[in-house]
């Protein structure tokens, strides 16, 4: 998990540049582009919202104790 940490920050900070991008070429009639860039967009945000659950569901759902005891007073 540690080696995929920095890449899903990376991504999750790029994510809504790249749909505002998406959402502009699909607004101003440039389908050629948008297109292009979705292809891109859409697995990224995605991965991005799938982790951003389990990370939640495992933090706070599976393992409540061991996040409250890891809590620095």
């Amino acid at each position: 998990m540690s080696r995929h940490l920095p890449v899903l920050v990376v991504l999750a900070a790029a994510v809504p540049f790249l749909a505002i991008a998406t959402h502009y070429f699909g607004i101003t009639d440039q389908p050629h582009r948008h297109i292009r860039l979705a292809r891109r967009t859409f697995p990224i945000w995605l991965y991005v919202s799938v982790t951003g659950v389990v990370v939640y569901l495992m933090l706070y759902q599976l393992f409540p104790a061991a996040a409250i005891e890891t809590k620095i007073p």
